[in-house]
């Protein structure tokens, strides 16, 4: 079994083991709520697993999958996703964000003794051109997005998969 085998896993494991280097966006000001618990088995890290559980799922199917999540703030969703074996791009309009998940996939590497592939970009979806994607990922993002109708159109033009789930 992966030491991370779920992503709560993965950014629990971040909660005490790394540093965003920033204040203004830190653990205890943007996740308060996660860091209260991080030693506990509760509800809240049930609910975090299966808010990803179509993630997970399509991973544990296993065979080349090539992810874009669009938002990857901190990075913690998309670094367990690479570590799972997938693919991965990540961006972010917040250059904040950008920088901390590259720190906290740096830390995660020192932790793994490994390089964990994964592209994070401070870039905006509708910015993207000619890369396409097996599975198109975000989580509490859709709802910042403008405008809509578009952001859509271009997920179905990145999205490149007949047998999508």
């Amino acid at each position: 079994m992966r030491e991370f085998a779920l992503p709560s896993q993965l950014f629990r494991w971040c909660l005490g083991n790394t540093t965003t280097g920033n204040q203004t966006y830190s653990y205890e000001v943007c996740f308060p709520q996660y860091l209260a618990a991080a030693n506990s088995d509760g509800y809240l890290w049930r609910s975090y697993d299966r808010r990803l559980q179509a993630l997970v799922g399509r991973i544990e199917k296993g065979g080349p999958l090539r992810v874009l999540e669009v938002g990857c703030g901190f990075g913690h969703d998309l670094i367990w996703t690479a570590l799972a074996g997938a693919q991965v791009v990540g961006i972010d309009v917040n250059s904040d964000f950008v920088d901390i998940a590259k720190r906290t996939k740096q830390q995660i590497e020192c932790h793994v003794d490994h390089t964990i592939v994964a592209d994070i970009l401070r870039t905006n979806l509708m910015e993207m051109s000619g890369e396409a994607f097996d599975l198109i990922y975000m989580k509490d993002v859709f709802h910042h997005l403008e405008p809509r109708d578009e952001i859509v159109a271009r997920c179905s033009i990145c999205w490149r998969r007949e047998d999508k789930f």
